[in-house]
């Protein structure tokens, strides 16, 4: 099988630069570290088959460039200038949100996916977002934890309400579960860790569907069904994503839940209501998914699995919470 040498030692190279930037106890190093991610990163999104492709590496460029280099600068100012650090700091977490693709920074994000592969979209939607995340967390305190929480879940649920692609419809629901992620702030990395990981897992099958089969909008889920397995297995990843019990994905919303239900009521509110919003739009989309394609459904005819064999194994990623979910959650 050809493999990509090129981009294979990128990725590695991406890799390792991330954990530095999380592990080092130098600013200076973690800054280091972030660029070399960029530096990393922007050739494993180049493509020689999309013509716009390079104007949007441009822009994740500038806008990852202008924040470094708006970050090294407060670093430095904080070091010299003592009298002006909280304003020195509140520069630096909005910087850190900007890398994020954090609400109300979100534009540019949202512009980016739309380009991507599928597999790029999976790592600038995960992986991408580890150091960024690690470090805001030295830097975050309750009240900013209130305010970009209700941001980033308010804007994520609205503006994916009525969307029919489907990266800018993950691409939104990346921003909501930005601000599950900070909430979990309040009580502790391990938390946030452990949502992270849930929401890689439940993303993760997602997107290997939508590589496999070339998927791009909704309405092409409506037609492009190749054996019956596909449709289920498309329904549970989506209601996990969305928080339906007894789903993978209602287990991180609930360790938040669990953990922060004395800390701040009005946020939890919005918290749940923008999940429960979040879960009507994607039964919305996928009830006329399941129930045409079960109308259509011819018994007895064997359809080949081609490189589809996949498909029916992602149906059990969402499930698997109701045998591990219960053990994780007293481990967070």
């Amino acid at each position: 099988m050809y493999m990509n040498m090129p981009k294979l030692m990128f990725f590695i190279l991406l890799i390792f630069s991330s954990l530095i930037a999380i592990s080092s106890n130098s600013w200076m190093m973690s800054w280091i570290s972030l660029e070399m991610n960029l530096f990393f990163f922007m050739p494993l999104i180049k493509t020689k088959t999309n013509l716009m492709n390079s104007e949007f590496i441009m822009k994740y460029f500038i806008i990852q460039t202008i924040s470094s280099a708006n970050l090294l600068t407060m670093m430095i100012l904080t070091h010299h200038l003592s009298s002006f650090t909280y304003l020195f700091l509140i520069n630096i977490i909005f910087t850190l949100l900007l890398k994020l693709g954090s609400a109300p920074f979100h534009f540019w994000f949202i512009q980016i996916i739309e380009n991507l592969s599928w597999t790029n979209f999976f790592l600038i939607s995960t992986w991408q977002k580890l150091a960024p995340f690690i470090l805001l967390s030295y830097f975050m305190n309750s009240m900013f934890i209130y305010i970009f929480t209700s941001f980033n879940c308010i804007l994520g649920t609205l503006s994916g309400i009525n969307q029919l692609y489907l990266r800018k419809l993950l691409a939104f629901s990346s921003i909501n579960a930005i601000g599950w992620m900070l909430s979990t702030l309040l009580v502790s990395e391990t938390l946030w860790a452990g949502f992270f990981f849930f929401y890689s897992i439940m993303l993760l099958p997602l997107t290997i569907i939508f590589n496999l089969l070339n998927l791009t909008n909704m309405n092409q889920l409506l037609t492009h069904s190749p054996y019956p397995f596909f449709n289920l297995s498309i329904l549970f990843n989506f209601l996990s994503m969305g928080g339906l019990p007894p789903m993978i994905g209602f287990m991180p919303k609930w360790m938040v839940i669990f953990n922060i239900s004395f800390l701040h009521t009005p946020m939890l509110i919005i918290l749940i209501s923008t999940s429960l919003i979040n879960l009507f739009f994607y039964f919305r989309l996928m009830y006329p998914l399941f129930t045409l394609n079960m109308i259509s459904l011819k018994w007895g005819i064997f359809t080949p699995l081609s490189n589809y064999y996949i498909i029916p194994f992602m149906m059990f990623f969402p499930i698997i919470s109701m045998f591990t979910g219960t053990l994780m959650f007293y481990i967070f």
